[in-house]
């Protein structure tokens, strides 16, 4: 599947996970208070549509992790492309960047590294330096544990392509924002999967910031009423 169309049906399928669970929820709550129901068929009910829920969050978590690795793999495979060095002067000004970046990132260290080599506008430098950083972090990080160690890494590294995407060229500016879209897209959904299996006003802000423009979660007063014969009929089912 194309990178693009991943990352947009990804997104549709997030977002279609948050109206899907706040439905669910409210139809949890309207059973829960409405006293038409005795207590243990409205547990029955709350119970059912709670299971419903949660298969359809694994569901969604599922199908989105696996769209989202296929563009990330496309991303990849696009990124290493366009930065293999195809002609004799850009192997050698490959060449010249390992040493000019090996001695600025001893000197600086790999932020500052960044900021002198965005500064000049040197492409092969940046490149040099993104492939550089698991080695330099993997040394000076060496008693760290290996998840802290990966989070770095990932920090640099993408605080290195913000600055190489001002500078690089269309291809890879475009594989550069579609590999930072597919990480908006992670966080978002770990975001909108916390929120569907228990809402609260704290993770709603955090769902609002990771998927912009969604729908606000239905208040438990304002649930819709459930007929009672729909819910005699989804019992029965």
């Amino acid at each position: 599947m194309d990178p693009e169309n991943s990352t947009t049906e990804a997104d549709t399928a997030i977002r279609d996970l948050i109206t899907q669970a706040d439905a669910a929820h409210a139809e949890i709550q309207t059973y829960r208070n409405d006293t038409r129901y005795r207590p243990e068929y409205a547990d029955q009910l709350a119970t059912k549509a709670r299971d419903n829920l949660q298969q359809t969050i694994a569901d969604t978590n599922t199908r989105v992790q696996e769209l989202l690795d296929s563009a990330a793999r496309d991303a990849d495979v696009a990124l290493a492309k366009t930065r293999t060095p195809t002609s004799p002067e850009q192997i050698a000004a490959q060449q010249l960047a390992s040493t000019r970046v090996r001695a600025t990132l001893d000197a600086l260290g790999p932020a500052s590294a960044a900021e002198v080599l965005a500064e000049d506008g040197d492409v092969a430098g940046l490149r040099e330096l993104y492939a550089a950083i698991p080695t330099y972090t993997a040394v000076a990080l060496k008693n760290e544990p290996a998840e802290n160690r990966q989070a770095h890494i990932a920090e640099l590294r993408a605080s290195v392509e913000r600055r190489l995407e001002a500078v690089a060229s269309p291809e890879e500016q475009a594989a550069i924002r579609g590999r930072a879209r597919i990480n908006d897209l992670r966080a978002a959904l770990d975001s909108a999967v916390s929120y569907s299996f228990s809402p609260s006003p704290t993770k709603a802000i955090a769902l609002g910031y990771s998927v912009p423009e969604v729908n606000q979660p239905v208040a438990p007063q304002q649930a819709p009423t459930v007929p009672f014969w729909q819910a005699l009929r989804d019992y029965q089912q």
